[in-house]
């Protein structure tokens, strides 16, 4: 029996209710005033000082987007080549691609 204590790591005496609300309700657990609350230069709202304001914030987010939105129009790789034909009808082609199908193997026998 005193091995499988060692072993599985199993309390020796139970633990009493007084401990586990200490644990649970101690003094490091209680609210504090929290110091690092100012409000915002532009809006007057109150945030962390760490952090930017949530309505300042919401402005920001909706120009960012639409800047990324200007930026995601712009494509650099169509240039002048991928305009449509204009003045010009685009060119007439006559090639005719065909291609022979071959029986492949595959791993439970040939394929066609």
């Amino acid at each position: 029996m005193r091995l499988t204590r060692l072993l599985l790591g199993v309390p020796k005496y139970r633990t009493s209710k007084a401990k586990k609300q200490t644990r649970k309700f101690g003094w490091t657990k209680l609210y504090r005033l929290n110091e690092y609350i100012v409000s915002c230069n532009a809006c007057e709202n109150p945030h962390d000082v760490r952090t930017i304001c949530g309505t300042c914030y919401e402005g920001i987010h909706t120009e960012t987007n639409r800047i990324k939105e200007q930026m995601m129009k712009y494509n650099p790789y169509m240039g002048n080549t991928q305009q449509p034909y204009i003045e010009e009808s685009p060119p007439e082609r006559h090639e005719v691609i065909t291609e022979k199908i071959e029986k492949k193997q595959g791993w439970f026998g040939w394929k066609t």
